[in-house]
């Protein structure tokens, strides 16, 4: 028996030095990519090998830690490498975090200049930077001194000495199961939401669910460093189970997307022929993003080329009636200077309406900012707009808040009327930003959805005169989870064609591509397919539906996300196309 153990003593300190040797070179080579990446970031597919191994590394390091603490404890150097283990666990748990809000909190900024978001950046680069640098520490001193833990014996197993560090441990233990039972609550919401809403939850989940898996591993492997030891083996192997099922949850988004970005080809093709690159100018092609999804850009973010912006211009002032006192204003991303002729967008128009359940929101930091400087640093001129919110919903503007400015009691049909007044401006100062107004889109995500989808019907169909300027031509509208039909829409009111947007669709109707999740809880699926299969019926041009596996409502939210990198890619080039 003693010669067994010795043998499996033996067998675990080679496993830990192997591990160790190739978590070496690993945990390098992924600072070194991640210093290029910064410095030229670009999308393209070998970044994607690179993001691979930046996976494999996150988790051998993890897998290391785990080796440690199964080792004997006795040796002084021992406890220093189980005490960084767990520092690097607690790292990643924030470090998962750190990385998503310092690429967030950069895009949602007007300018992405590093002088003015030293503290975002600082953010984004210690949390990814930061977990390597530990993860290469841990690998270099577990390879260094696992000689000198032969025959240490498993002393860590022992029960510990009455001491006050025990509380500290009791207490963090505590945290740890609270984190996990959340962990289990998350995991139901990314599976589940669509049938029964989790939101604000549901709108985090699935695009986040990558990191999830970073931070819910450290949880797992943290508690196990609890449970060590003959006497909790029961408890070890039912936090060992659980813990692995719940990461591979959170792995699943990751996993559906090579599924998803094949789907999307397909659909794309469908709906706009199977030649539709051939039409595409190849200049327009060289300054499109090589791949629809990188890795890298994932955990480091995509800062936009070139761009400036103009920020809240007035277009309307209602001295009367039920617009009395309010005030609308937008911004505008133009173009570097001099280039919007030559890149992609060739200076064309990309109206954005912001979403918020027509009783919130705004522009700016509310309307996914960085796809605003994105197409601007592209060619297109991008308006960001304003328009009458609604004061006739008893719920009010919730988490996210409205300008007071904008709020009325007002119906769907006012907040139409708003933007109509908008493309009459836009036509009497079109040359003030360089615009062209023969090439026109519309998008917007949610409430915004609906509202482009009926701006671009009534500015497309030639009906309402009245409302929009006829000087605007429409070449696409592409809503995001458009809520057409949903109760709030109902309950605010307005004529039936603004309700349902499905009625003012005919043969004029010009081409859509629509973002979807599967798992939305507030816009199902079935109201986007239904508005593509209205466009088919009335011999419409094509519209396509691109569904993102486990997506819920509004997971477009960060930019670099696996869904909004998978819908920018065929968005820039379904606009190129019918540009």
């Amino acid at each position: 028996m003693k010669a067994t153990a010795n043998k499996v003593e033996r067998g675990g300190i080679s496993l830990r030095v192997t591990a160790a040797a190739v978590l070496i070179p690993l945990n390098a080579a992924s600072i070194v990519f991640g210093i290029i990446f910064v410095i030229k970031t670009d999308f393209t597919a070998f970044h994607n090998v690179f993001g691979a191994i930046l996976l494999l590394t996150w988790a051998g390091n993890a897998f290391l830690v785990w080796l440690n603490s199964r080792a004997g404890m006795g040796s002084a150097a021992a406890k220093k490498i189980d005490l960084l283990g767990s520092v690097y666990l607690v790292a990643v748990i924030f470090a998962a975090a750190g990385m998503f809000a310092g690429s967030f909190l950069i895009s949602s900024a007007y300018s992405e200049a590093f002088g003015e978001n030293v503290a975002f950046y600082l953010l984004l680069y210690l949390s990814y930077f930061g977990t390597l640098a530990l993860g290469l520490a841990l690998a270099l001193l577990s390879r260094r001194s696992l000689p000198a833990e032969r025959g240490a014996g498993p002393a860590a197993q022992q029960p510990p000495a009455r001491t006050a560090k025990n509380a500290v441990r009791f207490w963090g233990r505590v945290a740890l199961f609270i984190l996990l039972v959340l962990g289990f609550y998350l995991a139901y919401v990314l599976l589940f939401s669509s049938s029964v809403c989790r939101e604000p939850l549901e709108l985090l989940v699935s695009q986040l669910a990558l990191f999830l898996a970073l931070l819910f591993s450290s949880v797992v492997i943290l508690l196990l460093k609890q449970y060590r030891g003959r006497r909790n083996r029961l408890a070890y192997n039912i936090i060992a189970a659980a813990g692995g099922a719940l990461c591979l949850v959170f792995l699943l988004p990751l996993g559906a997307m090579p599924s998803a970005a094949l789907k999307a080809e397909r659909d794309f093709s469908v709906a706009f022929g199977e030649d539709w690159r051939e039409k595409i100018e190849e200049t327009a092609g060289q300054n499109f993003t090589g791949t629809c999804f990188s890795l890298p850009a994932y955990f480091l973010g995509y800062p936009s080329r070139d761009y400036s912006v103009v920020k809240d211009v007035p277009y309307y002032e209602g001295t009367r009636g039920v617009d009395e006192g309010i005030s609308l204003y937008f911004d505008a991303y133009l173009p570097p200077g001099g280039e919007g002729e030559v890149l992609p967008g060739k200076s064309a128009v990309l109206i954005r309406i912001h979403g918020g359940g027509w009783v919130s929101g705004g522009k700016g930091l509310r309307n996914m900012m960085q796809m605003n400087k994105y197409f601007a640093s592209r060619g297109y001129v991008v308006f960001d707009l304003q328009y009458g919110l609604s004061s006739l919903l008893e719920e009010g503007p919730g988490i996210l808040g409205a300008p007071e400015h904008v709020i009325g009691p007002f119906t769907a049909d006012d907040m139409i009327r708003h933007l109509g007044i908008f493309t009459r401006f836009l036509e009497t100062h079109a040359a003030d930003y360089g615009a062209d107004l023969d090439a026109v889109f519309i998008s917007g995500g949610s409430a915004g959805g609906h509202l482009a989808t009926a701006l671009t019907l009534a500015l497309s169909s030639g009906a309402y005169p009245e409302l929009v300027s006829p000087a605007l031509t429409v070449r696409g509208v592409i809503p995001f989870y458009p809520g057409n039909r949903v109760n709030n829409l109902r309950e605010i009111g307005g004529s039936p064609e603004w309700l349902d947007v499905e009625m003012l669709v005919d043969e004029n109707s010009p081409p859509c591509l629509i973002y979807q999740g599967s798992h939305d809880g507030l816009v199902p699926p079935e109201v986007s397919y239904s508005y593509r299969d209205t466009c088919v019926a009335a011999g419409a041009a094509p519209c396509a539906v691109l569904l993102m596996p486990f997506g819920g409502h509004a997971s477009d939210l960060g930019f670099t996300g696996y869904y909004n990198q998978l819908f920018t890619y065929y968005m820039e080039r379904f606009m190129a196309l019918y540009r």
